[in-house]
């Protein structure tokens, strides 16, 4: 099965302006447009199926419906050619499909068990098929119990397992044994990973020596969470990676989806419901589900939100559509491409259809009369029934990812009216519009003149006590209850206007944040219960003390009589004492090659914060503002220094580090060795080459026949004893690539030969 894909476009970031509406009934309303500060959104349609290629059952190649499968099981997506593989189970072959459905056979085509070129070799109930960076197909069987590989041109070998027998062993080659081998996956690393159907387990292979490992699950048939082998799997179906490098594993007959950490192997469920045969992550984290239980495609969100992305539950046929209007029968394989685009091994059908995963998406209907247009995410129409007020998720895709964003929709006939209730008032409160709207105007009455009086469409506070206030616009009139209250007691509380720790000797600034203080009110500032300031909403102070504690009081004068506040929140200050800083500068090597970068630190000492870094080459200002300076045009004799500017309680804000002089040795060949003996004599056992001490930014590179990179280091301090992941490789020629890092220093290729 195929392993997640992430684009590089930016997602979408999507809103709309007003969140909010309320639309009048049979009025055609403003259109609703996205506003996109993201990653552009494609004008398609988000879940429509088509057609790519096949039409009945046989046994075809051509292009589109020309093209013929029989029970398509898998597909997978070569991102190095950007063409798309299928594993066509009833015709025992491999098949290869473009984006524009042009299928070949690539290999195979009838029953049994054979390794070879292209359609000379055979297989016995493909399972799953995945491909890894340099393009080789990978492929694993049911009948023959097998994990198979084809490469670049076309020939089909056997890696891992034994023929024809089924088994749990975990071994090297036909050592292994697999009970129904099933979904194939590679890491960023290039390490294969296979789920067993039939044994319930997890599995590593690795691809050059066909060793098999079982890093998860056991015998049990179960669904227990732990770490490695003591997680259980019903059937474990297909695999998938996260950007993140959490495997995911569709467990099918558990109606689960599992995930492994891959840095601690810890098991832990994610969903159950679904029947999950096979599953596919895309960039917005989304994991998408072939359920053919269900017979549809759903859409597991990163919040745990699971939706029917394509097709209609317990619905079995075919129809091209968006959502559920498309039909499938018995799903299988998913992938994804480069694009978004979700491709699903339509079994039961014989087809191979493609859903887009880009363009709009709302979560519910909208009023009656509005419409949305899934390419564009616009809202139009006119309303033709009155809608509650209701929240709606609209989401934007790309090949990046997706953004929701909510907006509030809300119709009203014109005779309605909407009077949210009154806040509590006091006797001294002005005059104030009770605040309900309608199309029509609208007059108001107070049903107690001692608490209340209309003056100009406005309410009149006369005293203490409640009211019953009337709004009518010649409709169905709506009613709100007004209480009037005594004063109200003021309340304060104070912030440091930047910070409550400053240096000693800097000023120190509060602000009051005053509720009902009224529109005159009266700020008293004090310094550990003593009065201190003026009468102002700040205070500011340079004379403060470590610890001392700061409130304030406000008094609002509106009323008849002046009502004060409790003291506020207090805020105790901290003055720091003043500190010396200093800087040092240490660099990677002091001695290098022409054109080798040397990269120089910069390390403060005391520094409480570090405003901006200044480097140095002799007098003359070179690099930017960073803790770091890397230069390969250096010349001999040329003397670094750093200097920096700190913030903080610094005693000098600027100071400069201590010199380096660096040493420019004119450049030499790289002479490699073509041939070393790795035997343990002592003699010839290290691959030397000592001009590298000179280029310790240097990568060396090494590869054996098949392209596998085999020994890789940054430097060569330590030389290669001929050992790819703690096993000695074997005698061959290898090929390698040593990039000195050196701007005047020319690539080194050639062949080096391990001889014992």
């Amino acid at each position: 099965m195929p392993h997640a894909l992430f684009a590089q476009v930016q997602p979408p970031v999507i809103s709309y302006n007003p969140v909010s509406s309320v639309f009048s009934l049979n009025v055609p309303i403003a259109p609703l447009m996205p506003i996109n500060g993201g990653g552009p959104v494609p004008a398609a349609i988000y879940g429509q199926v088509t057609i790519v290629a096949g039409s009945s059952l046989g046994f075809a190649n051509g292009v589109g419906t020309i093209a013929k499968f029989n029970k398509p099981i898998d597909i997978t997506f070569d991102k190095s050619s950007g063409v798309f593989y299928v594993a066509d189970n009833g015709n025992q072959a491999i098949r290869r499909m473009t984006a524009g459905g042009v299928v070949s056979t690539y290999a195979g085509g009838s029953l049994g068990y054979a390794d070879g070129s292209g359609l000379t070799a055979k297989f016995n109930n493909l399972a799953s098929i995945g491909t890894d960076v340099l393009g080789n197909v990978w492929v694993s069987e049911n009948g023959n119990q097998l994990i198979r590989k084809i490469d670049l041109v076309s020939t089909v070998s056997t890696v891992a397992g034994t023929q024809g027998m089924t088994g749990t062993i975990d071994g090297t080659g036909t050592g292994a044994k697999f009970s129904s081998p099933g979904g194939l996956v590679f890491d960023a690393a290039g390490i294969l990973y296979e789920c067993d159907y039939g044994g319930g387990l997890i599995r590593s292979i690795n691809t050059t020596t066909g060793e098999v490992k079982t890093f998860a699950g056991n015998a049990l048939s179960a669904t227990t969470d732990g770490v490695g082998t003591a997680a259980s799997f019903y059937s474990p179906r297909d695999l998938a990676f996260d950007k993140q490098g959490n495997l995911f594993v569709a467990d099918v007959n558990g109606n689960t989806i599992r995930k492994i950490d891959m840095t601690t192997f810890q098991v832990t469920t994610v969903n159950t419901g679904a029947y999950p045969y096979s599953i596919a992550i895309g960039a917005s984290g989304n994991i998408y589900i072939s359920d053919r239980v269900d017979n549809v495609i759903k859409e597991l969100s990163p919040s745990g939100r699971i939706t029917v992305l394509a097709g209609s539950s317990n619905l079995t046929g075919f129809a091209d559509g968006v959502g559920s209007a498309a039909l499938f029968n018995n799903p299988y394989g998913i992938t994804l491409d480069d694009q978004s685009n979700l491709y699903v091994a339509d079994y039961g059908n014989n087809l191979i259809r493609k859903i887009n995963l880009s363009g709009y998406t709302i979560d519910k209907a909208l009023p009656t009369g509005l419409s949305f247009d899934k390419k564009t995410g616009i809202i139009s129409g006119t309303p033709t029934t009155v809608w509650p007020l209701t929240a709606y998720i609209i989401t934007g895709y790309n090949t990046g990812g997706s953004n929701e964003t909510v907006i509030n929709l809300e119709v009203n006939s014109p005779s309605s009216i909407t009077f949210n209730p009154i806040p509590a008032k006091t006797i001294c409160d002005v005059d104030f519009d009770p605040g309900a709207t309608s199309i029509q105007p609208i007059t108001y009455t107070s049903s107690n003149t001692a608490v209340a009086t209309i003056a100009s469409n406005k309410i009149h506070i006369t005293g203490p006590g409640t009211s019953i206030i009337t709004a009518d616009n010649g409709g169905t009139p709506v009613t709100q209850v007004l209480t009037v209250t005594a004063p109200v007691v003021p309340y304060v509380t104070i912030t440091a206007e930047i910070t409550t720790a400053v240096c000693a000797g800097r000023i120190l600034g509060f602000t009051a944040a005053a509720t009902n203080a009224g529109n005159n009110p009266t700020y008293q500032w004090k310094v550990n219960g003593t009065n201190s300031g003026t009468n102002s909403v700040a205070y500011y102070s340079s004379t403060l003390s470590n610890n001392d504690v700061i409130t304030c009081t406000v008094t609002n004068n509106d009323y008849c009589i002046a009502v004060a506040s409790p003291p506020s929140n207090p805020l105790t200050v901290q003055i720091n004492p003043l500190v010396t800083v200093s800087v040092n500068i240490s660099a990677t090597a002091s001695t290098v090659y022409e054109g080798t970068p040397i990269t120089f630190t910069a390390t403060p000492q005391n520094a409480p914060s570090i405003i901006s870094y200044q480097w140095y080459i002799n007098t003359t200002v070179a690099g930017t503002s960073s803790s770091t300076f890397t230069s390969s045009k250096l010349i001999d004799g040329d003397v670094i220094t750093c200097t920096i500017v700190s913030g903080g309680c610094a005693v000098d804000s600027i100071v400069t580090s201590n010199a380096i002089s660096v040493t420019i040795k004119p450049n030499i060949t790289i002479v490699v060795p073509n041939t070393f003996t790795p035997n343990g004599d002592g003699i010839n056992d290290l691959w030397n080459i000592s001009q590298l001490v000179g280029f310790p930014n240097s990568i060396v590179n090494v590869y054996n026949r098949y392209g596998a990179l085999v020994y890789h280091s940054i430097g060569y301090a330590k030389s290669w004893n001929g050992m790819s992941n703690n096993s000695a490789l074997p005698v061959g020629t290898y090929y390698y690539v040593i990039d000195p890092k050196n701007d005047r220093q020319k690539i080194v290729k050639g062949w080096v030969s391990i001889l014992r």
